[in-house]
């Protein structure tokens, strides 16, 4: 879809109003988080141990499906993706450096409310570098994710 100069004034209007909503998705981390290396070398994993014929177009949720069938077990691909995500060190978005990172941008349009489909904290932390106390949720869809 290409925005139109129409498109763009809308959105400025609505930022400037505070009735914009965004919602980040993991293209968002890829300075930090590799998910497509990561997400190509469980797909390797799982051809070699498993013999699945496999590729990374599948994303996240087939390659954590992929890995929870093979290993039997839910928690598998959490833990997996717990373990790579507790190596990772946070950005301090009040650095300058980090200034025109997404989520710092973000962070700067002081909006009421912002909707990750990320698995990191990242924008929780952007915002606590502009001196903002989010609240965060979780939406728990069933009861497996509730107990988690």
């Amino acid at each position: 879809m290409v925005l139109t100069n129409q498109d763009w004034e809308d959105l400025l209007y609505f930022i400037e109003k505070k009735k914009c909503t965004p919602f980040i998705g993991d293209e968002a981390l890829s300075p930090w988080i590799p998910i497509h290396e990561w997400i190509s070398e469980w797909t390797d994993g799982l051809k070699k141990e498993y013999g699945y014929p496999v590729d990374d177009s599948v994303g996240l949720p087939g390659v954590a499906q992929l890995l929870a069938i093979a290993d039997g077990s839910e928690l598998t691909p959490k833990n997996n993706l717990s373990r790579k995500l507790e190596r990772i060190t946070i950005p301090n978005f009040s650095l300058e450096k980090y200034r025109n990172t997404p989520y710092a941008i973000l962070a700067d349009l002081n909006l009421p409310i912002y909707i990750t489909t990320n698995y990191d904290h990242f924008l929780e932390q952007a915002l606590k570098s502009r001196g903002k106390q989010p609240i965060s949720e979780f939406c728990a869809w069933n009861e497996e994710l509730k107990k988690n």
